[in-house]
């Protein structure tokens, strides 16, 4: 189990720790740096699916909510722009992938689902536009 403590600096800045307990009952915190309460929830939520029990994970009832999730977590770190990209990029195949069961996704569905003709699934993780490094 995990929480959120709220500390206050020598400053007055009033700042969340993440906290959480081991098996063995020892308390571990990490810092958040952040004084934004929603900030600090999304952060527990992705804490407490990361490390909480294999089947608490089967909570994603869809394709499309895997994919909010992701969002929801890359927002913590990305630009704007960067999260409408993979927005942009990853909804036409989670959409397509919709009536396909998580564990069964395969590369090869990938490359039937792919949105852009003849792109190779190692391409996902790039941008459109970026060149290979052997050209």
């Amino acid at each position: 189990m995990a929480w959120i403590r709220w500390r206050t600096t020598l400053k007055g800045q009033r700042l969340a720790n993440l906290q959480w307990r081991d098996d063995l009952g020892n308390v571990h915190s990490k810092g958040l740096r952040t004084d934004n309460e929603a900030v600090a929830q999304t952060y527990l939520r992705a804490f407490e699916r990361s490390h909480g029990a294999r089947h608490n994970n089967a909570a994603l009832k869809s394709a499309l909510d895997a994919l909010d999730t992701y969002l929801d977590e890359k927002r913590l770190g990305a630009r704007p722009a960067t999260i409408e990209m993979c927005k942009a990029r990853l909804e036409p195949l989670f959409k397509a992938w919709a009536d396909v069961p998580m564990h069964q996704w395969t590369r090869a569905h990938f490359a039937h689902c792919s949105p852009s003709p003849g792109e190779k699934p190692s391409r996902l993780g790039r941008p459109t536009g970026s060149r290979s490094l052997r050209a």
